[in-house]
């Protein structure tokens, strides 16, 4: 029969300990995981039946694309899908919302799942700089647990939930490519 209770001189007391914060951690990870837009959850991969009205056609790579505040869509028949942008696409003004961080003294800009660096006045969307702390990662990843440590993968972008300050955040451990 398994024990439920664990004494102090069992061997075991350890897991006492190690399942509450395990609960904890994948629970305030699940509530602060995804990144709001404009009051909507904007997931990769949804498809749309109108692009935005505000969107401005751009082209990059021989693909056109729908730019909306940060999001990015492509004509998918006659529907549209968010997607994520091309590394080397550049804009003038990053979206409102956007996080500065800073990795061995350079400055990154982060929103919803973009990573984005400055050169002669544009940003330039880039791979994340492994080892980054951001807020949040963008919704329509995979999550998983190992050994009560939460991660998460979206468009090839390895996240780990880590504690901050006391604060949940999320640490670039693999970028793809």
């Amino acid at each position: 029969m398994k024990k439920l209770f664990y004494s102090e001189n069992s061997r075991d007391s350890k897991a006492l300990f190690i399942l509450p914060i395990c609960i904890a951690t994948l629970w305030v990870g699940k509530m602060s995981a995804h990144q709001p837009v404009r009051g909507a959850v904007v997931t990769r991969g949804a498809i749309v039946t109108t692009a935005p009205r505000s969107g401005a056609w751009v082209s990059f790579g021989g693909t056109r694309y729908i730019y909306d505040g940060g999001v990015y869509y492509r004509p998918h028949g006659k529907s549209y899908v968010v997607v994520t942008p091309p590394i080397g696409f550049r804009l003038r003004i990053l979206p409102a919302g956007y996080t500065t961080f800073y990795v061995g003294g350079l400055p990154y800009y982060y929103y919803a799942g973009t990573y984005y660096i400055t050169r002669d006045e544009d940003y330039i969307v880039v791979q994340p700089p492994v080892g980054a702390l951001v807020e949040s990662v963008p919704k329509g990843g995979k999550e998983s647990v190992i050994d009560c440590n939460t991660f998460y993968e979206v468009d090839g972008i390895q996240y780990q939930a880590v504690l901050e300050d006391g604060a949940i955040w999320y640490k670039v451990i693999k970028a793809k490519g």
